[in-house]
């Protein structure tokens, strides 16, 4: 793939990701995404032949960069026996930072309806997998079965991706001076 293509590719994913998850996978047309990048919609459907196509290379790029967190927290020298809150500190850091991403997930997780037979990758599947796996070392998990640790994994990551997505609604109905305490209390009372 030439600089020019792969740079035209991935605008073309930065631009989908961002419409994917304000509006969803029904809310956003291949149209959309052309408009929004000054494109025509054929010289999109030459990189993507379909909607479906560049939803999931988004979503495939969503779930590499949350494998990366985990990745790198399992290389890190620094691990210590409370991986669940050295895992939750890192991922509500990420989140907060990258809010679109939660977004996205979010939309994924409303959006998705499964017809019957249809094959359908789940992109963060492994992600999730990959944190109960961490989790399940940590000194407070050690006795409980792997669908229990799975089921703390999630909540985590719920807590996280919903507090995460609500931010601006918070700090509208509160103000800024009362969100941001509102901030400060959820984290610590996060993992209760």
């Amino acid at each position: 793939m030439t600089p020019r293509r792969k740079n035209t590719r991935n605008a073309l994913i930065e631009t989908a990701t961002e419409l994917f998850s304000s509006r969803g996978f029904n809310g956003v047309s291949i149209q959309d995404v052309a408009v929004e990048l000054g494109i025509t919609k054929q010289a999109l459907l030459h990189h993507f032949e379909k909607k479906e196509k560049l939803f999931a290379e988004v979503l495939e790029r969503l779930a590499d960069r949350l494998m990366k967190i985990v990745t790198e927290f399992e290389a890190s020298e620094e691990v210590a026996a409370d991986r669940f809150q050295q895992l939750h500190d890192q991922l509500n850091a990420y989140f907060v930072d990258n809010p679109q991403d939660g977004r996205l997930i979010a939309r994924v997780v409303l959006d998705t309806s499964q017809q019957p037979g249809e094959k359908r990758k789940w992109y963060l599947k492994p992600f999730l997998e990959k944190l109960t796996d961490i989790i399940a070392l940590d000194s407070q998990c050690k006795d409980m079965e792997r669908l229990e640790v799975f089921a703390l994994v999630y909540q985590m990551v719920s807590k996280i991706l919903f507090f995460s997505i609500s931010t601006d609604t918070l700090s509208g109905m509160y103000g800024d001076t009362d969100f941001h305490e509102i901030q400060d209390h959820y984290q610590s009372h996060l993992l209760g």
